[in-house]
């Protein structure tokens, strides 16, 4: 007897918490990014540096809440 295949496939592996793994990860990575920036600007010598760290802070911020974001969206058009 051939074996079914399912009709659908997921995009993405949801974890035990219904969150895609991957999202996850990126957004780890992104949070540990983002202190990076926070630890360049906060022992910047110059003024350059301590810009390009916390434009790099507040880019990771902006970048996480926006994979929350999508989370709760894609929560919402399921129900």
């Amino acid at each position: 007897m051939p074996e079914t295949v399912p009709e659908t496939v997921p995009e993405t592996l949801p974890g035990p918490s219904g969150v895609a793994i991957g999202d996850v990860i990126v957004g780890t990575m992104m949070a540990v990014l983002g202190l990076v920036g926070l630890l360049m600007a906060s022992r910047a010598l110059d003024s350059e540096i301590y810009i390009f760290g916390l434009s790099l802070a507040l880019f990771a911020a902006v970048f996480d809440f926006g994979l929350i974001r999508a989370h709760f969206d894609k929560k919402g058009a399921q129900s």
